[in-house]
């Protein structure tokens, strides 16, 4: 049998204290690190909320607040009566309306690292107001369509048979995803794409449809 010593036990505690202090030297790093990790992603602000609103990423989901930070790749998501905006760090802003999934696949940052904006309708409806810096690409990706903008404001709801876009001022291009057909749509104009029909043309859309989706994304406060 081993006995240890005075000396021995002086020995091992002289290790684990300077274990201990290496990984808490190493702490400070890290924190910095992770810091800086998240600023890099940082992709904008909460600027407007009513209602239950969270944000996942990497499965891990937090509630969402004014002034709450959204990064890259969050999918964002919104409750039955609840409305979210945010504000990107290009200055274009996202209004999501209730029962919607938007995940924000590619983002200019806060340092302006990135050359566009691509957003992942999942479902429900979102608005989108480009900001003043104008990205090289900035496009809404539904279910059946993906809606690229051009110095616009515009809205595009998504179900998984039907993706619709409206625009409201600018201009729009609309590709269906399974095929190669495109159409630019002007402001006033509006057009439903669905899955495994050709691409219509676009029409005005009636007064009380346009009212109808501006209002279900209207974010108070």
């Amino acid at each position: 049998m081993t006995v240890k010593t005075s000396i021995d036990r002086q020995r091992c505690w002289s290790r684990r204290a300077a274990l201990a202090v290496g990984l808490a030297g190493l702490t400070l790093p890290l924190a910095r690190l992770s810091a800086q990790t998240a600023a890099v992603d940082a992709a904008g602000l909460v600027s407007g909320l009513s209602g239950h609103a969270t944000a996942t990423l990497d499965g891990a989901t937090r509630t969402l607040h004014r002034g709450a930070v959204v990064h890259r790749r969050d999918s964002l998501a919104t409750a039955a009566g609840a409305r979210l905006k945010v504000t990107l760090a290009d200055g274009s802003t996202l209004a999501m309306g209730e029962n919607s999934r938007l995940v924000l696949t590619s983002i200019i940052d806060d340092a302006g690292r990135g050359h566009g904006v691509v957003l992942d309708l999942v479902a429900g409806i979102v608005r989108a107001i480009l900001g003043p810096s104008r990205p090289e690409i900035f496009e809404v990706r539904g279910r059946v369509a993906v809606a690229a903008a051009r110095s616009t404001d515009f809205i595009v709801e998504t179900e998984s048979r039907r993706t619709a876009v409206f625009v409201a001022a600018g201009e729009v291009a609309a590709t269906e995803i399974y095929g190669d057909d495109a159409v630019v749509l002007t402001a006033g104009e509006g057009i439903d794409v669905r899955r495994g029909d050709a691409t219509g043309r676009p029409v005005r859309w009636g007064q009380a449809r346009v009212d109808d989706v501006v209002a279900r994304t209207m974010v108070d406060g």
